[in-house]
Order: structure tokens, then C-alpha cells, then sequence
């Protein structure tokens, strides 16, 4: 197996890891409903339809689902590290660990000249981020008090 092939393997697993860890803290610790913590921790779902991405393209040998699934992984891991505390860094080793599967996924689309399918599924795939984004924000409005107890944060609007 090549290095490549390997820091791939670590990437992959530390992100599954790293989403395991976060809806343990929404759903096991903050006893949120499936419902919260879909919008509440969006960079798992992200990440899931991410991994499932990685998976239909280690099986059906198809890459559709992983360029569809790249526009929220980056968005929201790139926010995440910008929104969110550095006081505890472990807690943004998630995002970290976003942006670098994001840039496996670049380089593969220029390794393989991927690029027609490539643009077809950032297309969608911003399309259906944007909606979701724009429902998961609805939802934290809607449930701000709840949000500032799980998220302490300063919230601008």
C-alpha cells in the first residue's frame, strides 16, 4: 500500500472519529433530539454524506457523492475554524480534519482530471448546501436560547 493510499485511510477514519465524538457530545451528553442536532452540529451531517461519498466511490467506483458532499464539508469546516473557540484546540481538530479530506478530494479531481463530474457535483451540491444552510439557520433563530446553551457563542443577529 503507498503512503498516499494510507494518509487517506488515517484521513477518512479520523473524520468518521471526529463525527462519532461530536453527536456523542449533541445526542449522548447534551440530550439533544435527532432533529437538533442535525441543525444544530451541521458539520456531521456534512461529514457523513462525505463518508458515505468515500464509500459508494470505493464500491461503485463513482465519485458523484464525494464531489456533491465537498462544498458543505469545506464551508462548514472552514467556518467552524473561524466561528468557533480556539481555547480548547482539540475541540477543532473536526474541522481540521474537514479541510484536509477536502484536499484529498481537490487533489484527486487533478490527479484523475475528474473535472466534468467533478463540476457537476460542486454544482449540486452547492445548490442542496445553500438550502440546507439556509433551513439550518431558520432553525437556530427559531431555537436561539436553546443553541446558546449547547453553543455558548455571540450570535449576531
Amino acid at each position: 500500500m503507498t503512503k498516499a493510499k494510507i494518509m487517506v485511510i488515517i484521513l477518512v477514519i479520523s473524520l468518521f472519529l471526529s463525527t462519532l465524538q461530536s453527536t456523542y457530545f449533541f445526542i449522548i451528553q447534551k440530550k439533544l433530539s435527532l432533529t437538533t442536532w442535525f441543525f444544530f452540529n451541521a458539520c456531521a451531517p456534512a461529514n457523513i454524506s462525505f463518508l458515505l461519498g468515500v464509500l459508494f466511490f470505493l464500491f461503485k467506483r463513482n465519485s458523484f457523492l464525494l464531489y456533491l458532499s465537498i462544498p458543505a464539508v469545506f464551508i462548514l469546516g472552514l467556518a467552524g475554524l473561524i466561528i468557533f473557540s480556539w481555547s480548547k484546540p482539540v475541540s477543532q481538530l473536526g474541522h481540521i480534519f474537514m479541510l484536509l479530506n477536502v484536499g484529498w478530494v481537490i487533489w484527486r479531481i487533478f490527479k484523475t482530471k475528474d473535472f466534468q463530474l467533478a463540476t457537476l457535483g460542486l454544482l449540486v451540491g452547492f445548490l442542496l448546501f445553500s438550502i440546507f444552510f439556509s433551513l439550518q439557520q431558520r432553525y437556530i433563530l427559531k431555537h436561539r436560547n436553546q443553541f446558546l446553551k449547547v453553543m455558548p457563542m455571540r450570535l449576531h443577529y
